[in-house]
């Protein structure tokens, strides 16, 4: 009797099929490995630009002086320009380095914050305008971009921000208020809500990331404010 030398039908089927598992075990794992990849990066580069803007506005904040009474900027919020509809949030600043070439350093600048869309791209994004002070004719808040002097900067800090609310710490009720009308001098702290993203489902509010800055130069400010307002009550 002789033996018959191969494999089965059978034989050959269970082979088929269990090389096809272990391809699509290895395909899925491979793509799951890729889009984690992918979705690190993404998150690498957001906590990057968080973190860059994070800096920079800490900076400004650091630097704020109370503004020229003649700048007509008064710390908080003023109506947005263009076709921007979130408010645009100002203050005045000790900038570290000249906007243009010929005025001195350590100048005064006029810092505004706001959303507007990327002119290249169209995409919402927060965005830092520097105007040197005094203030050239013809600007106004919300606005990016450069005038014909060269005299204000706007500069892109996050991407893909799409609204901001604003908290101030006030000394004097001890609390966070969502609005600096009304109050003197500056606070203490600005806390910034950033949101990302757009969505009409309840059940998936857009992303938040909150920003929050200490004004070391607020309670020096704050103390003059309130010499000079207890004098001014004294001599009547």
């Amino acid at each position: 009797m002789t033996r018959r030398s191969g494999f089965t039908l059978l034989e050959l089927l269970v082979s088929i099929v269990m090389i096809s598992l272990l391809t699509t075990i290895g395909a899925r794992v491979f793509i799951a490995t890729f889009t984690a990849r992918d979705r690190l990066r993404e998150s690498t580069r957001e906590v990057g630009g968080l973190r860059r803007a994070y800096e920079v506005i800490s900076r400004d904040f650091h630097s704020a002086v109370t503004a020229p009474e003649d700048s007509g900027v008064v710390f908080g919020l003023v109506s947005g320009g263009n076709a921007s509809l979130n408010p645009v949030f100002q203050f005045a600043s000790a900038v570290s380095e000249p906007l243009l070439v010929g005025r001195q350093a350590n100048e005064t600048a006029l810092l505004q914050y706001l959303v507007e869309p990327d002119p290249r791209t169209g995409e919402p994004a927060l965005w830092r305008v520097e105007n040197a002070y005094p203030v050239p004719e013809g600007t106004t808040p919300g606005q990016v971009g450069q005038n014909s002097e060269g005299d204000t900067r706007a500069t892109l800090l996050l991407r893909g921000v799409t609204n901001i609310n604003y908290l101030f710490y006030s000394t004097s009720q001890t609390n966070w208020v969502d609005t600096w009308d009304g109050e003197a001098g500056l606070p203490t702290g600005v806390r910034m809500d950033l949101f990302f993203g757009e969505s009409n489902d309840p059940n998936k509010p857009p992303r938040q990331e909150t920003l929050t800055f200490s004004i070391p130069s607020a309670a020096f400010i704050n103390s003059e404010a309130a010499a000079a307002a207890s004098a001014g009550t004294t001599a009547q």
